[in-house]
């Protein structure tokens, strides 16, 4: 009856079709009533009505038992007449065969009953139940392989949708459309399939291919399109900030550059504080008019090429934390050579291989700058060898100095005219 009956909506609901379907209700009421029942299921006059209890042999067939009967004969040959036919439009006999292996559940469940019945085993079975079964089996199979139309009216379905889609044929001519429309032409809908298109700003219209035609379906971007140029702020804003901060930390660090920088001037100042005091001291007896003129300038110059290496001393120690043997070498032969312009003649010999640390390397030079300043003027010759642990000034000083406190200890001896200076290394490094 439902393989009869279901087909497309175009021509679901023909008269033609109803009939069928009213008529079976009819006599089901009719069997099912009890006024009309028995014209289904007649007493026999011979059996009392107490003793009628639907069993055979108490009872005969009416005439709407064989109305019912011819319905449901009727009903069944149309169902395999329209199973072979969709069977044929699929093209698969297979599908329209199978089915009926379903009806094999009958002879073997009845077998199964007469042989229980023949053990005096309760009958499992009853043969209206055997039939349901049978059938239940069969419209399930034909539902399961698309036999029997199910979930139609796609169409009706497909354009209550508020989406905007739209299926079309091969010519791109819309076949299903959505209550909202899909606004494209061919040309574009042509090139979305497959791929994408914007039909405008923020509409963009995809595609893809259908058996028997095309699908298209467009979406709003504009709400996407809206948080990327806020992404896009956002992201201007991001890097605009971390310029200002690269620009800060360049700053910072200039800044701080800059005040390492002032620090090492400071200290360098601090340094050599003592020995800038003393050449302003100097140059207040320089007079260009007067015989000493040229070795006053020279002496001036030998403190200033002192005050030169030691602020340098201050540089290496930020840059490397010691101070080479080759530039405290370069500094004593530096203020020697100008000692050499003052008139006194100088010698040296520097025989050391190790770093040294900034205080040591200032305590050696500012000793051997006291005591050249000292015996400046006085001598003419000056020789000086340096050691790991030992400075030795050697002079023609006719009597041994006097000297200011050093900062390393110091004895002098004075022989034959000679005055030999000791200054006690220590051997102390960084």
């Amino acid at each position: 009856m439902s393989s009869y009956y279901f087909g497309d909506r175009p021509i679901q609901h023909s008269r033609i079709k109803r009939y069928p379907l009213f008529l079976g209700l009819i006599l089901i009421f009719g069997i099912l009533t009890n006024d009309l029942h028995h014209l289904a299921f007649k007493p026999n006059p011979d059996i009392d009505m107490e003793k009628f209890i639907g069993k055979s042999g108490t009872y005969t067939h009416g005439i709407l038992f064989y109305a019912a009967y011819i319905w449901a004969g009727l009903m069944l040959a149309a169902s395999i007449v329209h199973l072979i036919s969709s069977s044929h439009k699929m093209q698969d006999w297979r599908k329209a065969i199978s089915p009926f292996l379903c009806i094999l559940l009958v002879p073997m469940l009845t077998t199964i009953n007469k042989i229980l019945v023949a053990a005096d085993l309760p009958e499992p079975f009853k043969m209206a139940e055997i039939m349901i079964f049978c059938m239940i089996g069969v419209q399930e199979y034909c539902i399961r392989n698309r036999l029997l139309p199910h979930n139609i009216n796609y169409d009706s379905f497909f354009s209550q949708l508020e989406l905007p889609v739209c299926i079309t044929d091969y010519d791109v001519k819309p076949v299903y459309q959505t209550t909202i429309p899909v606004h494209a032409d061919k040309d574009q809908m042509r090139q979305a399939v497959g791929d994408y298109v914007y039909t405008e700003q923020d509409t963009r219209l995809s595609g893809m291919e259908l058996h028997g035609g095309y699908a298209f379906f467009a979406s709003d971007e504009s709400e996407l399109h809206r948080l990327n140029e806020e992404l896009e702020d956002a992201n201007d804003i991001l890097s605009m900030e971390n310029e200002l901060i690269e620009h800060e930390n360049e700053l910072l660090e200039e800044k701080a550059a800059i005040e390492e920088q002032n620090r090492l001037y400071d200290d360098a100042a601090s340094a050599v504080y003592d020995a800038q005091k003393r050449i302003e001291a100097a140059l207040k007896f320089v007079q260009p008019d007067m015989p000493s003129y040229r070795r006053d300038i020279a002496f001036v110059l030998f403190i200033m090429a002192y005050v030169k290496r030691k602020a340098n001393f201050v540089m290496l120690n930020a840059d490397h934390g010691s101070i080479t043997p080759y530039e405290l070498t370069v500094a004593l032969k530096e203020s020697l050579r100008f000692l050499n312009y003052c008139g006194v003649e100088t010698d040296a010999r520097i025989t050391v291989s190790k770093d040294y640390s900034w205080e040591a390397a200032t305590a050696i030079y500012d000793c051997f700058e006291a005591a050249a300043e000292v015996l400046c003027g006085r001598i003419s010759e000056l020789w000086m060898h340096l050691t790991e642990n030992e400075m030795l000034l050697l002079t023609d000083a006719a009597q041994a100095p006097e000297l200011p406190e050093l900062p390393l200890p110091v004895s002098c001896s004075c022989d034959d005219g000679q005055t030999v200076i000791r200054v006690q290394i220590g051997g102390d490094d960084k």
